[in-house]
């Protein structure tokens, strides 16, 4: 409907991104309409639809999907660290979190599904000695600044070496839509045609 309504539009580089379950959406519209989106952003996302994309990636046979995630280390739903040790997620009991009983929180198996997506070597299980807030061996691990932020920027590349997953852990950030991390997704973004 935009690109009717809107011809300028370069149909090559169309984006998906969305916040909480925003992020969740779009991650699996990402993958379901590979063929126009060329390249994925989420943003604290839980891991509501990643069944689903699960699903898709097991028989997938479509093209790469760029995916980038950002997380805050103080979100309330508690997705980082994936092992679902935040001591910042929402308490539902004594000693213990949302992130601990919620089945729609834990995104560990959305990133298996992109890595599977992407042609990477899927990491079996979480192994928190790798990567303190997503538990995978990443090609490279960089200490970056976010809007004033620190940060960790996990990469994973693809076969040509092209960055094609980004994984970041944003410390000191909550839940909610940043400014600093629309300028990420769009330096990311802008990288992929489709």
């Amino acid at each position: 409907m935009i690109k009717k309504k809107y011809p300028q539009i370069d149909g090559h580089r169309v984006y998906v991104t969305g916040l909480s379950a925003g992020s969740s959406a779009s991650e699996l519209y990402g993958v379901k309409y590979a063929d126009t989106f060329a390249a994925v952003g989420g943003v604290s996302g839980p891991g509501i639809d990643k069944e689903e994309i699960s699903e898709l990636a097991a028989a997938w046979d479509g093209p790469a999907v760029p995916f980038a995630y950002l997380c805050g280390d103080h979100d309330f739903f508690g997705m980082i660290p994936v092992d679902l040790s935040s001591p910042d997620a929402f308490p539902v009991d004594e000693g213990v979190t949302i992130a601990q009983v919620d089945p729609r929180v834990p995104i560990f198996p959305l990133i298996q599904a992109y890595q599977r997506i992407n042609g990477l070597e899927v990491s079996a299980d979480m192994d928190m000695s790798l990567n303190e807030w997503y538990g995978i061996a990443f090609d490279e691990t960089n200490d970056i600044m976010l809007g004033g932020k620190s940060a960790q920027e996990g990469v994973l590349n693809g076969a040509d070496g092209t960055p094609i997953m980004k994984l970041v852990a944003i410390k000191n950030q909550a839940h909610w839509n940043w400014k600093p991390e629309a300028a990420y997704l769009w330096e990311f973004f802008k990288g992929f045609t489709r």
